[in-house]
């Protein structure tokens, strides 16, 4: 996971360097198969094949997993193929959607049209990958969804590489060009993520895959529970309608901002919801909720201890931190304020967003329980909310959380763009996302779950108050040694990150801190754990 996060923020340099503020239209398109990855490997079909995997991996074991992952494989393919073929149908009024801005230049959203329909091929990739990653995940093998991101970016790294040395196109007068090869270089990645991670699900053959009844209900939920994976991904295409009515390079400044989030998104939210998610399926499916409640605390407690002083840094770092990546190449003359700007606004929401991959796993698990048992449970917490409900209503509650989330980020947006220009959009993400945490907690409640936010109010506030503190001080050094030039920013960025994670670490592991001995632990069993699940496997 760190691994891709680095060749991210490598990957996103080099087209920051090739093409500068005039990469809005790529930028727009690229947002198409990273939404698609997120939505459904790292997402909505991830969670909900997650969810019945974990199951499924505790009663029955690992070759019952993989004949369910082979139905849902059939099922799930056969409906984006058909997906694919329409948006391919309807390239142009989806691209005008996403940015509707780009329809007052007519050459510049023709050419993304095309760059959409080559994207476009990545879907039916993505949905591969994610069956392969979620029944794998299940059984405790994380390899190939960790990896999975990091040859996406290789063959895009290596596409945007041969543009410069190989093919000597120069993205000034070729931009078209140029952002063509890298269109080519997302499916290649593609093809890459679905020949490591195995394919068509092995081990079961001649099953007629659309007469599983629970594989089916896994692809049927998938286009709700979608909604509700994709809060942050949809607020991220609302800020992009609104930034392409702004002027030149702001779709790029947000994009760019955003993607600074990734490397601790991927730590805290990623990393820490993948390693949750069976536990806490395996605690709700033995009816343990006390012993549930406990782990989606700890879940949190592990997101808020890298989140809050990752976002910090990020706040006060924002603008070397762009002078450093972006103030080169395309971008020399222009001006990096709206990156950092930008950045800035959007260090707020990594909190939020980490704990949301967390808790839309605990409201996946109850929601798939609800919807199963409606009579009831026999016992627990949760037994005379779900002998009430109404099943068929409580499938769009995901939906419903996501839609207010996204109607405070776009109203927030709008009413800060007159003051603050593109960060204004960022900073309404930035709420949005607050919005929709709150908002998760309270259906998490509201089905008799306990969100034990009470019981680690402390140490949440230990972990703000101490990220506060290394800010300041990460302040004093900023003024202390006021680096010059790239080489310079690069070495005080290097010693500081250092210095942070020993200051960090160390100061909470002599504390006694409990979840860093958790963490600590956590790595030591995991070789082992995962030895016995890939045994299991073969």
């Amino acid at each position: 996971m760190l691994l891709s996060r680095l060749l991210g923020f490598v990957r996103d340099v080099l087209i920051a360097h090739l093409l500068g503020p005039g990469a809005d239209a790529f930028l727009v398109v690229f947002r198409v198969p990273h939404f698609f990855r997120r939505l459904l490997a790292e997402g909505s079909l991830g969670i909900a094949h997650s969810v019945a995997c974990s199951r499924i991996f505790a009663q029955q074991g690992a070759l019952a997993v993989l004949g369910f992952s082979r139905h849902v494989w059939g099922m799930a393919l056969l409906a984006s193929l058909s997906l694919t073929g329409l948006l391919m149908l309807g390239a142009q009024p989806l691209l005008l959607l996403m940015a509707p801005g780009l329809g007052s230049f007519p050459e510049i959203a023709e050419q993304a049209t095309g760059f959409l329909r080559i994207c476009l091929l990545y879907l039916p990739l993505s949905v591969v990958c994610a069956v392969a990653y979620a029944s794998r995940s299940a059984t405790g093998d994380f390899i190939p969804q960790a990896y999975g991101s990091t040859l996406l970016n290789l063959a895009i790294i290596s596409t945007t590489l041969a543009v410069f040395f190989l093919l000597h196109i120069d993205p000034t007068t070729s931009t078209y060009t140029a952002q063509r090869f890298l269109c080519f270089g997302i499916v290649a990645g593609g093809i890459l993520q679905v020949l490591f991670s195995g394919g068509i699900p092995r081990g079961v053959r001649h099953i007629p895959f659309f007469h599983d009844g629970e594989a089916f209900a896994v692809v049927r939920k998938t286009p709700g529970l979608a909604l509700g994976a994709a809060a942050h991904q949809l607020q991220v295409i609302a800020g992009t309608m609104i930034a392409s009515f702004l002027a030149q390079g702001s779709i790029s400044a947000l994009y760019f901002a955003e993607r600074l989030l990734e490397l601790p998104l991927g730590l805290a939210g990623a990393a820490i919801g993948v390693a949750v998610l069976p536990k806490l399926a395996v605690q709700y499916q033995a009816e343990k909720h006390e012993d549930f409640s406990v782990t989606l605390g700890f879940g949190l407690r592990l997101s808020a201890f890298v989140s809050l002083p990752a976002a910090v840094g990020l706040l006060v770092l924002a603008h070397p931190l762009a002078l450093l990546l972006f103030g080169h190449g395309a971008y020399e003359q222009a001006t990096l304020g709206s990156i950092s700007g930008c950045l800035a606004a959007y260090a707020p929401a990594l909190p939020a967003l980490c704990a949301a991959r967390i808790l839309l796993s605990a409201v996946a698990l109850v929601e798939k329980d609800i919807l199963e048992k409606p009579e009831g449970r026999a016992a627990g917490p949760s037994s005379d909310m779900a002998a009430g409900a109404d099943a068929a209503g409580m499938r769009f509650v995901p939906a419903q959380v996501v839609l207010i989330s996204l109607a405070v980020a776009v109203g927030a947006g709008i009413v800060c763009v007159p003051f603050m220009g593109v960060a204004g959009v960022a900073l309404g993400s930035s709420l949005g996302a607050w919005c929709n945490v709150l908002l998760l907690v309270r259906q998490l409640r509201n089905r008799g779950v306990a969100c034990p936010f009470r019981q680690n109010f402390r140490a949440f506030l230990m972990y703000a108050l101490g990220a506060l503190c290394m800010g300041r001080g990460i302040q004093g050094l900023l003024i202390l040694f006021s680096p010059q030039g790239k080489i310079a920013l690069a070495i005080f960025f290097s010693v500081t990150i250092v210095f942070c994670m020993i200051f960090w670490c160390g100061g909470w592991f002599f504390a006694g801190n409990s979840d860093l001995h958790g963490i600590i632990t956590s790595l030591k069993k995991q070789i082992p754990e995962r030895a016995s699940s890939d045994t299991g496997l073969d």
